[in-house]
């Protein structure tokens, strides 16, 4: 890829500052130099697409994704509203596959690593779990957890005291967007499941997510329809 005078000068001077003013020639490790490499690289071309990636930089995807994860540790620097902004475009343009109707997991992909850990962070503190994938860039949760991440984005000042105003009204905009997209696939998919079935744990899960406080009313009108 060709970069612009302006964005080499950004890697340079990023690199400079890291390889060389914080830890002094030499004084780190050939991976974390690796790193910090692929996620500048990243950054500027605003792209994560580890075939692509792969291509580039001559390594297997499996090794891109490794260095990604220890990048996101190491040399991100987004905030916590960029985090979350940007996964909320993730979850909004997903494609979603709701796993069973016993089971009650949800799956997507997220082919941004550095992306993960501020979703899992999150999710422990509702006292649930999640997996990702490295190999097929898949996360899985239960749906319920997804739910209860977004009542928490809805929440004015949830994430941060700049999580407000015209800020907060686009992030529940996104909000409606993804739990629209949620139910359109379980009723297209599954709704008659749900009705023929007695008490599937999907159902009691959409049932519990519609009382939710700030978000619950957007998931009530599928409920009704079962």
């Amino acid at each position: 890829m060709d970069f612009s005078i302006k964005q080499k000068a950004r890697i340079f001077d990023e690199i400079y500052q890291e390889y060389i003013k914080e830890h002094g020639l030499g004084g780190m490790s050939k991976t974390d130099l690796n790193a910090l490499i692929l996620y500048l690289f990243v950054s500027v071309n605003g792209n994560i697409n580890s075939f692509d990636l792969s291509n580039e930089f001559k390594i297997t995807e499996s090794q891109i994704k490794s260095l990604l994860e220890k990048a996101a540790v190491k040399f991100d620097k987004r905030t916590i509203e960029q985090a979350w902004s940007a996964l909320l475009i993730v979850f909004e343009r997903v494609e979603y596959d709701v796993e069973s109707l016993e089971k009650g997991q949800i799956r997507f992909q997220l082919s941004d690593p550095m992306l993960f850990r501020w979703l899992q962070d999150r999710v422990r503190t509702l006292g649930s779990t999640c997996t990702y994938s490295k190999s097929s860039e898949q996360v899985n949760l239960n749906l319920e957890t997804l739910y209860r991440v977004m009542d928490f984005l809805w929440k004015d000042k949830g994430v941060s005291e700049n999580w407000s105003g015209e800020f907060l009204e686009d992030v529940q905009t996104r909000i409606q967007k993804i739990i629209g997209n949620i139910s359109m696939k379980i009723e297209k998919n599954m709704m008659e499941d749900l009705r023929k079935r007695k008490q599937p744990k999907l159902l009691k899960i959409l049932e519990v997510a519609s009382q939710l406080t700030r978000i619950g009313s957007l998931i009530l009108p599928l409920v009704k329809k079962i």
